[in-house]
C-alpha cells in the first residue's frame, strides 16, 4: 500500500436505499468502491449504480462549474464564472423577482431526484413561496399520502423477519435488489409463506406458494375480497381494532354488499384463490404486505387501492 492509502466508511446516494460502501482513496482520490459488510442494509453487496458511482464522480464529461449564457438562448455558448459570481446574481435576480411581484413568482419544480428535499423546502419557505411541486405522483407519493393521512406513518415491511409475504404490485428481483430481493430469497430458504399478485408471470410468481393473477387495475376489488373473507371469517385481530381504530363498522358495511363472486368476476382471481390467499395472510403470523409501484401507479384508483391493501 502507498502512503497515502486510506478506506473511509460512506453511504451511497444514487438510490433512496443509502447503502453503506466502503471507499477506497489513494492520495486522496478515490480508487474504489465495495459494500460494507457491518451495514445493516446491504450487509456487503452492492448493485450496479454503487459500483458505477466512481464513473460519475470522475466522468470526464461531468459539469464541475456554472456555466452562464453568453448569447441568445439556443446558440450555445457559455462562460465558465465562479461560484461566487453564480450565487449572487442568482440571488440578485431572485431578490428583484420577488421585489416586484411578490414571493409567490417563484416556484420550484422537481423530479425524483436523488437527495432529500428539505433544503429546497426550508429555501421556499424562508423566501416565503409555497409554490414546490413535482413529479411525485409517479414514485411511492400516493402511498405516502394515504398512510400518513390514515394512521400517520409509512409502514416498511419487514420481509426479513416475516412469516407470510405477500409481494403485491412489486418486483424486487427487478427493482429492488438490495435488500428487498435479497431477504426475499433468504425468507424463501427458511420456507416462509410467499404470495405474489401479479398480472405478470415473474420471478417472484416463480417461486411463490400462491400466485394471484390480478386483472390489470382491479387490485381494489381483491383487496375488498380479501377484506370480506378476513372479517366475516373472524381473522382479524378484534382488540386492535376495538382499542385503536375507527371506521371498521362503515367498511363491514361497505364490503357486505359485495359477494366473493361478484369481486372474482371484476378481478379475475378465482374464488378458491381469493379465499386462500386471504386465510394465508391472516392466518400466518407475522405477516407483512410490501408496497410497490405498481399500486402506486393506478392513476384515479390509486388512493384507494393503496387505502384499500
Amino acid at each position: 500500500m502507498s502512503k497515502g492509502y486510506e478506506v473511509k466508511k460512506g453511504w451511497c446516494g444514487p438510490c433512496h436505499v443509502r447503502c453503506g460502501i466502503l471507499v477506497h482513496f489513494e492520495d486522496r482520490r478515490a480508487i474504489s468502491v465495495q459494500g460494507d459488510p457491518e451495514n445493516p442494509l446491504n450487509r456487503g453487496a452492492l448493485c450496479r449504480r454503487g459500483q458505477l458511482i466512481l464513473e460519475h464522480l470522475y466522468n470526464p464529461a461531468r459539469l464541475n462549474y456554472p456555466l452562464k449564457r453568453v448569447r441568445q438562448r439556443g446558440a450555445g455558448k457559455w462562460q465558465k464564472i465562479t461560484w461566487d459570481e453564480a450565487m449572487d446574481e442568482i440571488a440578485n435576480k431572485l431578490a428583484k423577482l420577488r421585489d416586484r411581484f411578490g414571493p409567490e413568482t417563484l416556484a420550484f419544480s422537481r423530479g425524483t431526484y436523488r437527495t432529500y428535499g428539505w433544503a429546497m423546502k426550508r429555501f421556499l419557505n424562508l423566501f416565503g413561496s409555497p409554490n414546490m411541486t413535482g413529479a411525485n405522483h409517479i414514485c411511492m407519493c400516493p402511498s405516502h399520502t394515504v398512510e400518513w393521512s390514515t394512521y400517520g406513518s409509512f409502514a416498511r415491511q419487514d420481509i426479513g423477519n416475516a412469516a407470510c409475504i405477500v409481494i403485491w404490485g412489486f418486483q424486487p428481483s427487478e427493482s429492488r435488489i438490495i435488500p428487498d430481493w435479497r431477504d426475499l430469497l433468504a425468507a424463501k430458504s427458511r420456507e416462509a409463506k410467499i404470495i405474489v399478485v401479479d398480472p405478470r408471470r415473474t420471478k417472484e410468481t416463480d417461486m411463490a406458494d400462491l400466485w394471484l393473477q390480478v386483472r390489470p387495475g382491479t387490485d381494489v376489488a381483491l383487496m375488498l375480497g380479501w377484506l370480506k373473507v378476513i372479517i366475516d371469517e373472524n381473522l382479524y385481530d378484534r382488540e386492535f381494532v376495538d382499542k385503536w381504530t375507527i371506521g371498521f363498522e362503515p367498511l363491514q358495511k361497505h364490503i357486505n354488499q359485495y359477494s366473493l363472486e361478484d369481486l372474482s368476476r371484476i378481478c379475475w382471481v378465482p374464488v378458491d384463490k381469493m379465499v386462500a390467499g386471504a386465510r394465508m395472510y391472516a392466518g400466518t403470523k407475522p405477516a407483512a404486505i410490501t408496497w410497490g409501484l405498481g399500486i402506486d401507479l393506478q392513476g384515479i384508483n390509486a388512493m384507494q387501492a393503496v387505502r384499500a391493501r
